[in-house]
């Protein structure tokens, strides 16, 4: 008897996890029914074109969404955003233990134009709703409702081809940061996280950095993710603020003309009053400009163990 009766419970659980993996295939026709460029644009004025909307289910019980190409602009119908193959995943398991733990977001050919303004601030914060404008009388820190907590795992991201351009208001100068990938793994909010990317900086018409770095840091506040989101007040997000205009940064750099190559391979551990770090990084085509002129161009080398450097 009990061996029947495991036996069913086995079939069962299999037919569920089959039904699971399958369902995908199912819905696409009736999740791609809804007008969500409609939906987004009644939500927030922004015009936003979406199209092959599909669900996607793993053999490691996580679900979620992807989408085969995303078109945003502002409003006013200035385009600023174009991205492909965009995806998230949301762990079923941790729903079990009510967290909310998001296992990977990602996506490919990024294209993200943020026009900045002379104070500095963005165009886009013109369109978006101030947190002023839309408060409730609720002054209590909020939570996530039905007793769910924010997991500390927080998800892989991965972006392959990617061009991020700041422009100047109203100049229209452009300064890019783009290349073929940018990867955040192992990401634990309280413990490490793995940083690698790779790309060039453009500034108006000069590619004036190269990078290639990865990094491991395990320096991380020894903090709860979800009492660090959710204790946080509007005064000490106001705060912690910097008022800083990435447009003054990349004219200086602009202006003095500094270049360099940049390979990096790091471990930082330890804490923040005793860092420990370990790794090596190359510094190539290092130069300056000195009165208009151009230094010649110097490598550095440097090794990092424990708290020494090795030049």
């Amino acid at each position: 008897m009990l061996k029947k009766f495991l036996l069913s419970i086995s079939i069962i659980l299999l037919s569920l996890y089959v039904l699971f993996l399958i369902v995908p295939f199912f819905l696409t026709g009736f999740i791609n029914s809804y007008d969500y460029s409609k939906m987004i644009e009644e939500a927030c004025g922004f015009k936003v074109s979406v199209e092959n909307v599909r669900l996607i289910t793993t053999p490691k019980l996580s679900a979620g969404i992807r989408v085969g190409h995303i078109n945003a602009a502002l409003p006013t119908g200035e385009p600023f955003l174009s991205v492909d193959n965009v995806q998230g995943k949301l762990s079923l398991i941790a729903l079990v233990v009510k967290k909310i733990r998001i296992d990977v977001i990602s996506a490919d050919n990024i294209n993200l134009n943020l026009k900045i303004k002379k104070d500095g601030k963005f165009l886009i914060e013109d369109y978006i709703k101030t947190q002023e404008q839309t408060k409730t009388s609720q002054t209590e820190p909020v939570a996530l409702p039905y007793g769910l907590k924010l997991s500390n795992h927080l998800p892989d991201i991965k972006a392959l081809n990617y061009n991020i351009s700041f422009i100047e208001l109203p100049t229209d100068n452009s300064y890019s940061i783009y290349g073929d990938e940018i990867s955040v793994r192992d990401f634990i909010f309280d413990k490490k996280i793995k940083i690698r990317a790779k790309g060039s900086v453009l500034l108006k018409d000069k590619e004036q950095f190269k990078y290639d770095v990865k990094i491991l840091n395990k320096i991380m506040p020894k903090q709860d993710l979800n009492d660090f989101i959710f204790a946080s007040s509007q005064e000490q997000a106001e705060q912690n603020s910097l008022n800083i205009n990435p447009i003054d940064i990349f004219k200086a750099l602009y202006k003095n003309q500094l270049t360099a190559d940049v390979k990096a391979d790091a471990v930082i551990a330890g804490d923040l009053d005793n860092p420990n770090l370990s790794g090596c990084a190359n510094v190539s085509k290092f130069s300056i400009a000195v009165d208009g002129k151009m230094l010649p161009s110097g490598n550095i080398d440097l090794k990092l163990k424990d708290n020494k450097v090795k030049l």
